[in-house]
């Protein structure tokens, strides 16, 4: 399962389906039905991934930071996202190269 979902995101990169980090942490909920859900689960998927295991768990305390905030206003606030975790472009470059170093092709 593990593995499908990097080669969603590597198939989506080459096809142009994938949806930038910067637009993808703009939606609401489920506003990604109309586009590819495979690719944008595949994406989320991989950004819980790297907050949650790369670099020995230190993005994990932020992560579970962003969690509880996201709970308890139910709502995802990109500003909050890009406080704890970097500008969107950036996160999206170190989340897809740890993929790429984790699940290799």
């Amino acid at each position: 399962v593990v593995r499908g979902r990097a080669k969603t995101l590597r198939d989506a990169r080459k096809d142009g389906t994938f949806l930038p980090f910067r637009d993808l942490m703009k939606q609401a909920r489920f506003d990604y039905v109309n586009r590819d859900a495979n690719v944008a689960y595949a994406e989320s998927w991989a950004i819980v991934f790297y907050l949650h295991a790369a670099d020995d768990g230190a993005h994990r305390p932020a992560f579970l930071d962003y969690v509880k905030r996201v709970q308890a206003e139910e709502v995802s606030d990109p500003a909050v996202a890009e406080k704890l975790f970097g500008a969107p472009d950036d996160l999206e470059r170190r989340v897809m190269e740890y993929i790429d170093r984790v699940f290799p092709e």
